[in-house]
C-alpha cells in the first residue's frame, strides 16, 4: 500500500497500516483545540484546564468519595515521575502543591 508523504510517496506494509489505524481520538484533544481557537483568554485557560483534567483523569481516575482537590493532588503526585513535573517547579517545592497553588492563584 502506498501512502502520500510531504514529498512523494512511500511503501507502507499491512502491519504498519494496522498500527496507524488503531490510533484513537482522546476527548482531551477537543478541549485543547478549543483553547487554541478562542480569542478570549478566560475561555482559552478554561478549555486548556479541561484538556489537562480529562487527560489526567483518564490515567488517574477519581475515587468515590474523593473531593476534586484531593483527586487533583493525588493525580499530580502519581504523575510526577511520568510527566517529569519536577522540571516545571522550583527545586524546593512539591510539584503537586506548586501546580495546585498556581491554579488557585489564576482562578482567584
Amino acid at each position: 500500500m502506498w501512502e502520500k508523504l510531504l514529498r512523494g510517496y512511500c511503501l507502507v506494509t499491512a502491519k504498519q497500516w494496522a498500527v496507524r489505524a488503531r490510533a484513537q481520538h482522546h476527548i482531551g484533544f477537543r478541549y485543547y483545540r478549543l483553547a487554541q481557537s478562542t480569542e478570549d483568554l478566560y475561555d482559552g485557560f478554561r478549555n486548556m484546564y479541561f484538556a489537562f483534567e480529562v487527560l489526567l483523569s483518564s490515567k488517574y481516575p477519581k475515587v468515590r468519595g474523593e473531593q476534586e482537590i484531593e483527586w487533583l493532588e493525588r493525580g499530580l503526585r502519581e504523575a510526577t515521575e511520568t510527566l517529569r513535573l519536577r522540571d516545571l517547579v522550583p527545586a524546593d517545592d512539591l510539584p503537586s502543591r506548586a501546580i495546585r497553588d498556581g491554579l488557585r492563584a489564576v482562578a482567584a
